[in-house]
């Protein structure tokens, strides 16, 4: 882990120093790899702790094993999430600029500091628990707050964008519903994986049936986020929007096309597996699967960001394709949260033990 993230930090002294010249942003693009992890990572960290608490309020005890990794994970994406704002600043001293003189009526000024209470409350939520310092209704009472705090970070960042009146593509009232959707099913899937890949190399174990019963939640709710999406293009290419037409119409038939379908394959490849109790068995199976659903979110909130701004409010039209520098940096701040990982595994308590009685 350590290769990706020296080479992460080398790009962004590149970044530094040059500007944000060395990405493949602009004038019309001004938003890119940056910001769709950014909003990637903002629900993996709602969704995780929107399952999680749904878990303890509803009294699921069979899916407690994952409470604890939940709640790790959870920690570290909104961590990342704000990790990832930094380089797109390109000169991230000016975040100071936010505490020193915000705008109350900014959303942008909102969503920062949810995400920063958010993160504070993670890192409670997992202090008082894992230590053992509240019992069953004291983890009930915080679940009770982590579940609308959740959906209020991630509905908060659909909302910076989805009030933006200038830009057709995010100005929908659909936004903030497919960014929950959206956030619990790659929730689920990073829940699954990081559960596989923890119980084969570590010594905390969570027992493979509860595993695949947890898959069959994902193939529950996948078909929800993909009928969400397609209520929006129906809704789109029917209406015709001018502004709201050419990005739909990019992203069906477009340069953005091959990311789209491939979002949809790898999410339909997915349900059927899970559908299937014989495939969805497969430890392997279901591995893949959660790989196949996380990386087609990505895609998803690629989509979103990227054409909505690849048409200006004067009608300029960008192009995008990132650069080394972003990738680089990217994939850094990718390993980092893999490494903070690791490490909870080996100084926090994880396993939860479950009473069989």
């Amino acid at each position: 882990m350590l290769i990706p993230i020296i080479l992460g930090l080398y790009a962004w002294g590149i970044q530094l120093e040059r500007g944000l010249i060395v990405t493949g942003m602009g004038n019309v693009i001004i938003w890119g790899l940056y910001i769709a992890n950014f909003i990637y990572f903002v629900g993996l960290a709602a969704g995780g702790v929107i399952m999680i608490a749904a878990v303890h309020i509803f009294g699921a005890d069979r899916y407690k094993p994952f409470a604890r990794i939940g709640e790790a994970l959870a920690a570290i994406c909104v961590l990342l999430a704000m990790l990832f704002v930094l380089p797109d600043l390109g000169r991230p001293d000016r975040i100071l600029n936010l505490l020193l003189s915000p705008n109350p009526t900014s959303l942008f000024i909102v969503d920062f500091l949810v995400l920063g209470g958010y993160f504070l409350f993670t890192i409670i939520f997992g202090w008082l628990t894992m230590g053992g310092k509240v019992g069953a209704r004291g983890t009930l009472a915080l679940s009770a707050i982590g579940l609308p705090l959740a959906i209020s970070i991630h509905s908060v960042t659909a909302w910076v964008f989805g009030v933006i009146y200038a830009r057709p593509w995010w100005h929908t009232a659909l936004l903030a519903p497919m960014f929950i959707s959206s956030a619990i099913v790659s929730a689920l899937a990073l829940l699954i994986f990081t559960a596989i890949l923890t119980s084969k190399f570590t010594a905390i174990k969570v027992p493979s049936n509860t595993v695949s019963d947890l898959g069959k939640v994902l193939g529950a709710v996948i078909p929800i986020d993909i009928f969400l999406l397609f209520s929006e293009i129906l809704t789109t290419g029917y209406a015709a929007v001018p502004g709201h037409i050419e990005p739909l119409t990019w992203v069906l038939l477009g340069p953005y096309a091959p990311a789209l379908w491939t979002e949809l394959i790898l999410g339909i490849i997915a349900f059927i597996a899970m559908a299937n109790p014989k495939t969805r068995a497969s430890t392997a199976v279901l591995a893949l699967s959660s790989v196949f659903v996380m990386a087609g979110i990505w895609l998803k909130r690629f989509l979103i960001l990227v054409p909505g701004l690849t048409l200006s409010p004067i009608g300029e039209v960008g192009a995008y394709v990132p650069t080394w520098v972003e990738w680089s940096i990217t994939i850094a701040l990718y390993a980092f949260g893999i490494l903070l990982y690791t490490l909870s595994t080996r100084l926090l308590p994880l396993e939860v033990e479950v009473d069989a009685s």
